[in-house]
């Protein structure tokens, strides 16, 4: 049985509890009247000896015959008594306002209870409903990743070779000494369905033991339709390879801002990380470095200007 259905039951059975003790009062009162029971009893005797002298008294005998004041202050008769005044038939609608403020008590404390529960129905419906657009939003918005192509490849003859219409053209070893072989271009792939809006991408060598260095930056204002790829900027990292050691290893820092369209204010956030390999002048990818965040970027140009 559910929560609501319980509800419902044990609010139905305290109503009837409730005029079940109305209906035994009302016939408690009306049996005790129609019965003449304790409550409406009266005292003749007492009241005849108390109240007047059945003979004339004597002067002589009048200070014997005064109550005292023990008599004067004797309980009263049952008919009197708090019980009795409680029960009598002119105080049966008291008694009725009296438990009918009760269940306006109970009527308003199952009424907050009811309120309660719609208010978590209505929160839980939101909530599903919130799970529900986000999940919509998930699968149709614009999900943008980066890759840093390589102009060349080594092949296992140990020569370096580039691609003209993805055909292999072996390098010269003046192009290699120049370390035209190093050169690499950041490619921008939409793996969502709707356009993204590239805005901004930076481009940076980190060091341990130096400050990081900008290689490329800009600010394209493009937009990428889902599923097309656009290949963004092509650099070189020659001049930053010469200088990498295990001590202080070369890393390329990418950064990449754009938004999709079910938001006009979020930016969203795109980073990766390669780590150069001198023994194979190539480079690798990394995870587990943290991003550097849009609005942080902003602050540091800020400064920098």
């Amino acid at each position: 049985m559910k929560s609501g259905s319980k509800t419902r039951v044990y609010r139905w059975w305290l109503g009837g509890v409730f005029v079940l003790v109305i209906l035994v009062i009302t016939l408690i009162v009306r049996w005790q009247e129609k019965s003449g029971g304790a409550c409406y009893e009266t005292n003749s005797a007492d009241a005849s000896t108390d109240s007047f002298p059945s003979q004339p008294l004597s002067l002589n005998e009048f200070p014997e015959k005064q109550e005292t004041p023990q008599k004067a202050n004797k309980p009263r008769s049952n008919s009197e008594s708090y019980v009795c005044r409680l029960i009598a038939p002119a105080n049966l609608p008291n008694i009725y306002l009296v438990f009918i403020g009760i269940g306006g008590i109970f009527a308003a404390i199952f009424t907050l209870e009811i309120i309660s529960q719609q208010t978590d129905i209505l929160r839980k419906s939101a909530e599903e409903a919130k799970k529900s657009a986000e999940a919509y939003i998930s699968g149709e918005r614009a999900w943008v990743a980066g890759e840093l192509m390589p102009f060349a490849s080594r092949y296992s003859n140990g020569r370096w070779y580039r691609f003209v219409e993805n055909t292999p053209v072996e390098m010269s070893d003046k192009e290699i000494i120049a370390g035209q072989h190093l050169q690499f271009t950041l490619r921008l792939i939409n793996l969502g369905k709707t356009p993204a809006f590239i805005v901004n991408y930076n481009i940076y060598c980190l060091r341990v033991k130096t400050s990081r260095e900008a290689i490329a930056f800009g600010q394209p204002y493009r937009f990428i339709s889902g599923g097309d790829s656009w290949d963004i900027q092509m650099f070189n990292i020659s001049e930053y390879a010469k200088t990498a050691t295990d001590a202080d290893p070369v890393m390329i820092d990418v950064t990449l801002f754009y938004q999709h369209v079910f938001s006009k204010t979020d930016v969203a956030e795109e980073h990766i990380v390669y780590m150069f390999l001198p023994e194979t002048d190539t480079l690798q990818r990394i995870t587990g470095i943290p991003p550097l965040t849009y609005e942080k970027q902003q602050k540091g140009e800020t400064k920098a200007n």
